[in-house]
């Protein structure tokens, strides 16, 4: 029977970001259908075993387990495969050096990479000489395909999601994650946080999203298994928070109704830091968010200009319900948070300002202003890879050139709609900015700076 190493490596980020700390869904999935199948399947996480290793680069951290210490890894699990993940082009360096590393310990490791940026690029990404594999899209069946000899690039049709076991979470050190207690919302006031991901996919083609050309069509989880999943978090770990990571959360409203009626009676309590469909919500299911333990929802605006959102975006959402919706939240007790997008070429400098101030106007607790980045996969993307280097690109850099803005100017004025929104909680709601900022450095035992910078 042929051994499987599944490694999550290093993590490169801006330096000003907050680092996270969470279970790497991707291969905990792959590792639990390996595992159904019989295959002999290990794992590390790099980013958990050495999150406070910290490594800075002209503006930039990496964080997570060294070099010997990974060659170290491998070598105790002596595997005939080691698949590395890489979940973007910004990564790609991380993913190759732990590649590397297992050649450096045995040249007849089968090696694979899989991941959005293999995905996207797999001739390139099989061009390594420590790549002997590409999983293209979802990875379960593509690496069981590559254990069962297949190898090159190895391409699997979705999966049925319900036939898929939940995460080998037992495979991680998962009181680590709970000990460091830096998810993907950062600011959570629960020790015991992890994520949950109730579908794959999306229904619609937003144009600087991957998630279509990585997941496919949207496809939803029966009600029934997430349920039980939420059950055995909170039996099995003690889960005290569920932070759900669908793409799209709310698109079969029938079946988010059944699921918040089930994990209603859990005593968890629950956010949605990847962002909510805004067009699929309602008074209603916002009580039912709230009755079943939302503390928190994150609002994917983007853009307040209708003609951004419906021509440049292709996002379908009438701008004119989210006031509303954020004013009922407000109401009710759930926390929101606002992602913006800022940098398409046909925005101006007013288009930008006018996000920033829509955002206050709204009642918005906090908000994320981020500068257009071609993420692999994207429409975006293909519209600009011949034109720029996209291997670089990230959320802090004006990354794809504006006709009127130069690219300093457009990144101090992001900058500043960063700190000045989230200041600006200190005296529009002095004592949510209190309980927010200072309780989460004190529980955390983070210094009040680093807690404050950009969301």
């Amino acid at each position: 029977m042929k051994k499987v190493l599944l490694i999550f490596p290093p993590f490169t980020q801006p330096d000003t970001a907050k680092k996270r700390c969470l279970v790497p869904m991707g291969i905990a999935y792959i590792a639990g259908y390996l595992r159904k199948h019989g295959v002999d399947v290990e794992v590390y996480d790099s980013v958990v075993e050495g999150y406070e290793t910290e490594r800075y680069h002209k503006g930039m951290m990496t964080f997570g387990s060294n070099d010997d210490t990974i060659k170290n890894v491998i070598k105790k699990s002596n595997p005939d495969i080691v698949g590395v993940s890489c979940l973007m082009t910004q990564q790609k360096h991380n993913a190759l050096r732990v590649l590397n590393i297992a050649k450096s310990v045995n040249s007849h490791i089968k090696t694979v990479m899989g991941g959005c940026h293999p995905s996207v690029l797999p001739n390139e990404s099989l061009s390594y000489d420590s790549v002997d594999s590409v999983a293209i899209g979802e990875g379960e069946a593509s690496m069981l395909s590559i254990v069962n000899g297949k190898s090159g690039v190895v391409r699997s049709s979705p999966l049925d999601v319900d036939t898929i076991p939940f995460p080998a979470r037992d495979l991680f050190s998962m009181e680590k994650y709970f000990k460091i207690n830096m998810p993907e919302n950062p600011f959570s006031p629960n020790k015991r946080v992890t994520q949950l991901v109730t579908s794959r996919g999306c229904p619609f083609r937003c144009y600087f999203c991957s998630t279509v050309r990585f997941h496919g069509s949207w496809r939803g989880r029966k009600a029934q298994s997430v349920i039980d999943e939420s059950k055995h978090l909170v039996n099995s770990y003690g889960v005290d928070e569920l932070n759900i990571l669908d793409e799209n959360f709310v698109v079969k409203r029938s079946r988010v109704i059944e699921i918040l009626k089930g994990i209603k009676h859990l005593d968890v309590s629950v956010s949605n830091p990847g962002g909510v469909w805004i067009q699929g919500l309602d008074n209603e299911l916002l009580e039912y968010m709230k009755d079943a333990g939302f503390y928190q929802l994150v609002f994917p605006i983007e853009s307040s200009n209708p003609k951004i959102l419906k021509d440049v975006i292709h996002k379908p959402l009438e701008i004119e319900i989210v006031e509303p919706l954020v004013k009922h939240c407000r109401k009710i007790g759930i926390d929101t948070h606002g992602f913006f997008i800022c940098g398409f070429p046909q925005q101006t400098r007013e288009d930008m300002q006018n996000d920033f101030e829509y955002a206050k106007k709204i009642g918005l607790d906090s908000a994320s202003f981020n500068l257009l980045s071609p993420f692999p996969g994207s429409d975006l993307y293909y519209d600009y890879r011949d034109k720029i280097d996209t291997d670089d690109a990230n959320y802090i850099k004006a990354t794809i050139p504006h006709p009127t803005i130069p690219k300093e100017e457009l990144e101090d004025m992001v900058n500043s709609f960063n700190v000045n929104f989230n200041k600006s909680l200190k005296w529009r709601r002095p004592i949510k900015y209190i309980s927010k900022y200072y309780g989460t450095a004190l529980r955390k035992h983070l210094d009040i700076k680093t807690i404050t910078k950009r969301q």
